[in-house]
């Protein structure tokens, strides 16, 4: 009998011989690498978390055979230069898309402008966003808004995070947004963003995280980017936007892994590019 895991990230057991379970886990993460719907760092997540259930029933686990070993190194070696498919709206891009828009006139026009803004400006996950809670914020400290995020992707175990999001005198600001969305809300407690009927009424059910890329793929869609461009735009294209705007800006890694949450400075190489131009090496080596 061994422990396997389905394409929802449930577990099951199977009545099988060993062989069978390491051809169904390699099966499964080929597919999920080939349809790209995991990562690398996922698979190794699933993989572990496998390894785990077995060893604690007492089982030889699947994943410590060759076979999976290569398929999560190899992974790891594509997922490394893989770039995931999703465009950037750095903050430039993101201004001018809410310029064209214009001030938002409808309650369900105020909770999208604050959703984007969030979004941006926290340089959060969508499921972090969707997950937000009225009490998670707060407004008391002069200048900013203070935002918990309870559990992220980075953050499996609850401890908790804070986001510090500055009040804009010039641009769009995030807090502003949301104060105008709260005055619609009005609630103290309970989801922050909330879905609507499709008469426009506001309900009391929190939103899908993938009402948040819905969103920023109206957003950019309404200020003229092509069907390709909507396409590869989703709720991370505000996350990658928000990196590279500050890197481009002249932040440095600790400020920019403060806001979003990044563990390992790694991580934001794909988004980065200030620092390959950056007072590079090789004028030096022939004296200029």
């Amino acid at each position: 009998m061994h422990l396997l895991q389905d394409n929802s990230g449930k577990f099951f057991t199977a009545v099988s011989n060993g062989q069978a379970a390491i051809v169904a886990f390699t099966s499964k993460s080929h597919s999920h690498l080939r349809d790209g719907g995991a990562s690398a760092q996922t698979l190794g997540s699933r993989a572990a978390a496998i390894r785990f259930f077995h060893r604690a029933a007492g089982l030889p686990s699947p994943t410590d055979q060759r076979v999976v070993r290569d398929l999560l190194e190899g992974a790891r070696r594509e997922d490394a230069g893989r770039d995931h498919g999703r465009a950037t709206v750095t903050a430039k891009r993101l201004a001018a898309a809410l310029t064209l828009q214009g001030p938002p006139a409808t309650p369900l026009a105020i909770r999208d402008r604050a959703i984007v803004l969030l979004t941006f400006a926290s340089g959060r996950r969508r499921a972090e966003i969707a997950g937000l809670n009225v009490e998670d914020l707060d407004f008391g400290r002069p200048g900013f808004l203070i935002i918990t995020i309870r559990k992220s992707k980075t953050d499996q175990g609850g401890a908790g995070q804070f986001v510090a999001v500055p009040r804009l005198e010039h641009g769009p600001c995030a807090v502003a947004a949301l104060e105008a969305w709260l005055a619609i809300r009005q609630q103290k407690k309970g989801a922050l963003f909330v879905a609507f009927s499709p008469h426009g009424e506001c309900r009391e059910t929190r939103i899908e995280e993938r009402l948040v890329a819905e969103v920023v793929k109206r957003l950019l869609r309404d200020a003229g980017a092509s069907p390709r461009d909507v396409d590869a735009i989703g709720a991370h294209s505000l996350r990658r936007g928000f990196v590279t705007s500050a890197d481009m800006a002249g932040a440095t890694t600790a400020q920019i892994m403060d806001v979003t949450g990044h563990r390992d400075p790694k991580s934001l190489r794909r988004y980065t590019r200030r620092e390959l131009l950056h007072d590079p090496v090789l004028p030096k080596l022939f004296g200029n």
